[in-house]
């Protein structure tokens, strides 16, 4: 299989502001096939599956620490329950870590770059899903062809109207000025502890054909968020 070629996206920072409670509390290693039917049945609006964090290798931690471990390509996904209940956690892999662990395709983030691939690299393969890091200051991508990160800083890019044209040439030249889909955030540079936006975006098989949603929502709120269909 195929790798991407290259993001930005904001560290998580406290588990406990994200999850909305005082104290982190672990997680529950017992490992969820539940969540993967319940994603696909997810419907538009409100988001009934709580709280969904990507760690470990889907982390932006890991992403940053170990630049080598960003690449993209097949991995799979491993979900448990978080400590409160209230949530998930998806952990990623090179290998299955469990029977009910699914094989996905990664599209990292690469800071002042775009990660993309090309949809048929995934969706002619054995991967179920496509996930991509975290969203906040960046931008996801779909086109009939291909799926891109856009980092926030991609092709020098910075904030306000300048970088969103600068993030327009990194996306045109991946895509060739193809129509798309796009799920944007942009950073707000001086108020990042007031800044806690993000997005979740997702590719899924259906019997017929793939589909993109993305779950955006407000981390500081205890809001749950809510989906929003970006193809299919």
């Amino acid at each position: 299989m195929t790798d991407s070629s290259s993001s930005d996206a904001e560290d998580f920072g406290d588990f406990a502001d994200f999850l909305g409670t005082d104290e982190y509390v672990p997680v529950t290693r017992t490992c969820s096939g539940q969540f993967w039917s319940d994603l696909k049945n997810q419907a538009l609006g409100p988001n009934t599956l709580g709280d969904i964090v990507l760690m470990d290798e889907f982390g932006a931690d890991k992403q940053l620490q170990d630049p080598g471990m960003n690449n993209g390509g097949l991995r799979y996904a491993c979900v448990t329950k978080s400590g409160t209940g209230n949530g998930y956690f998806i952990r990623g892999s090179l290998t299955p870590c469990c029977g009910k662990s699914v094989p996905v395709y990664w599209i990292p983030w690469k800071t002042g770059v775009t990660v993309y691939a090309e949809r048929a690299w995934f969706e002619n393969s054995i991967c179920e899903y496509m996930i991509t890091s975290q969203l906040s200051g960046c931008r996801f991508v779909v086109t009939e062809r291909h799926v891109l990160h856009v980092a926030s800083n991609a092709y020098g890019a910075l904030d306000g109207i300048g970088g969103s044209k600068r993030r327009d040439e990194a996306e045109r030249l991946v895509t060739g000025g193809a129509e798309s889909r796009r799920l944007s955030f942009s950073k707000r540079h001086g108020d990042l502890a007031a800044y806690k936006t993000r997005a979740l975006a997702f590719g899924i098989r259906y019997e017929t054909g793939w589909k993109y949603k993305a779950l955006s929502n407000k981390t500081n709120g205890g809001t749950a968020g809510s989906w929003v269909t970006l193809v299919g």
